[in-house]
């Protein structure tokens, strides 16, 4: 997250839109929906934690610090916005089965004046 943080980086993530679309555990199992997604930072707006709260919290029961959640960008056509996750939430799609984790990451010079 602290890269991801940094304003002259942007990195494309590889997930599972099951696990993180699904509202119960038993559909995380599911056949693997791979799926790039634009990681864009993390928000502490409060509003944006409602909507991420209202995701879904992590299928583990393990405990998120709830002051902020993750900002990313679904590329699709029918659905290109900003999103908002729980961050173990976001993390269990990442590391989902199928995915290897893959993180691409842009990084452009800073200018200066």
């Amino acid at each position: 997250l602290s890269a991801v943080s940094h304003p002259n980086c942007l990195a494309i993530v590889l997930l599972d839109n099951a696990v993180l679309c699904s509202r119960n555990s038993t559909l995380r199992n599911q056949q693997y929906v791979g799926h790039y997604v634009v990681l864009c930072g993390i928000s502490r707006e409060p509003e944006h934690l409602s909507e991420a709260k209202a995701m879904g919290e992590s299928f583990e029961g393990e405990s998120d610090d709830s002051s902020f959640c993750i900002v990313f960008c679904d590329p699709a056509p029918d659905r290109c916005s900003f999103s908002y996750a729980m961050s173990s939430r976001f993390d269990q799609a990442r590391k989902a089965r199928g995915t290897d984790e893959d993180i691409i990451l842009f990084w452009t010079q800073e200018t200066t004046s």
